[in-house]
């Protein structure tokens, strides 16, 4: 059994974007507005349920096992695939690494972890960007 992290579900997602989108919209709103934050608070609520189930759909967590036959082979395309979308090596063990994000990529978007075993890499991250390392294998 292969140790990773547990992915993000999509109601965590939901909740983290929410909270990032809602408030901050409403203030902005407030100040470009004139209007009351107690009218705008509303609006930012909205605007932050919308965006909260538009993102939750794209940066949910997803788990997919590609199987490897070469691990420095797999290595070497993964590393190139994901400077390519914006993550970065932050930390690795034996068989398992770690990527961040950059800031361009998403600060939301959470780190990728890649577990490897002999013949298979579990790959944990974010859905839309998980989604373009399923060829790799």
């Amino acid at each position: 059994m292969v140790d990773t992290t547990e992915p993000r579900s999509w109601w965590g997602t939901f909740w983290m974007f929410f909270g990032v989108m809602a408030v901050p919209f409403a203030i902005l709103m407030a100040l470009f507005t004139g209007m009351p934050l107690s009218w705008t608070i509303f609006e930012g609520i909205f605007f932050g349920l919308l965006m909260g189930l538009f993102l939750a759909s794209k940066f949910k967590g997803e788990t997919i096992k590609l199987k490897i036959t070469n691990k420095k082979e797999f290595l070497n395309k993964i590393n190139t695939k994901l400077s390519q979308i914006g993550y970065h090596l932050e930390s690795t063990t034996d068989n398992f690494f770690t990527y961040k994000p950059s800031f361009q990529t998403g600060l939301l978007a959470g780190r990728i972890t890649i577990a490897i075993t002999q013949k298979e890499a579990v790959i944990v991250g974010a859905s839309v960007y998980v989604k373009k390392l399923q060829n790799l294998s």
